[in-house]
């Protein structure tokens, strides 16, 4: 505002900027100055961080109590509610999974997703092969030969001088049990045939004890002669 053609320029004093600083506001009333409002600095930050602490509590408590757990059963399409001890009791293993799979490059879910995890990798949509590899894969080593992990694994059938020795191991004992009873090959059929130890001693014509008499003496002959094979 100007009078008489002179601007107004009225600037505070020392003394009122530092008031303005402790939080004192003042007004000019003629010759007196009275502090109209005054409010301390250090009151205020201390109410500030009441106000704070109170209302963080409350909201925490708050959340604590509305809080709802609940799990996702993929097999039966569902949701159920559970207590918070439950809740990371179940997850706390898929999430171990999910976590382990991401970092080898095997779990492709997507966050959207994560809720639907049950932890079982194999039978899920997202898993990828990752950074496994198959025992097929041909690699070639210094000289230029191909090769692969099926190459260092043990062959775990029977070499061919294995299965020879079983043979003739087999024939022996044959050869040996029918010097001992010679209708064993014959006793052999009938019990392959399907035929009961009454049966197939009527078929030879001995009495039943007898029959299972001559079948102990000859086993337990064989097993002197060749304690290695029983």
């Amino acid at each position: 505002m100007q009078r008489g053609g002179q601007k107004n320029n009225k600037r505070l004093t020392t003394e009122q900027e530092a008031a303005i600083r402790n939080g004192v506001i003042r007004q000019d009333c003629g010759r007196h100055n009275i502090a109209i409002f005054q409010v301390s600095s250090a009151d205020s930050s201390v109410s500030r961080n009441r106000k704070t602490e109170e209302f963080l509590m409350t909201n925490e408590a708050n959340q604590s109590q509305t809080r709802i757990y609940k799990i996702y059963l993929p097999h039966d399409k569902q949701w159920v509610e559970v207590t918070e001890t439950q809740y990371y009791a179940y997850y706390r293993d898929i999430w171990a999974t999910r976590k382990r799979a991401q970092a080898h490059r095997q779990c492709m879910c997507p966050k959207d997703k994560h809720w639907m995890c049950d932890g079982d990798c194999l039978i899920c949509k997202f898993h990828a092969p990752g950074d496994n590899l198959s025992l097929d894969l041909t690699y070639q080593n210094s000289d230029g030969e191909e090769f692969s992990m099926l190459d260092k694994l043990a062959d775990p059938s029977d070499s061919i001088e294995d299965v020879v020795t079983d043979q003739i191991i087999l024939d022996m004992l044959f050869h040996r049990l029918a010097e001992i009873m010679p209708e064993a090959r014959h006793i052999g059929d009938l019990r392959m045939s399907g035929l009961s130890d009454a049966e197939i001693a009527d078929k030879i014509g001995v009495p039943r004890t007898t029959f299972l008499s001559r079948l102990k003496k000859a086993k337990e002959l064989l097993q002197r002669e060749y304690p290695d094979l029983f």
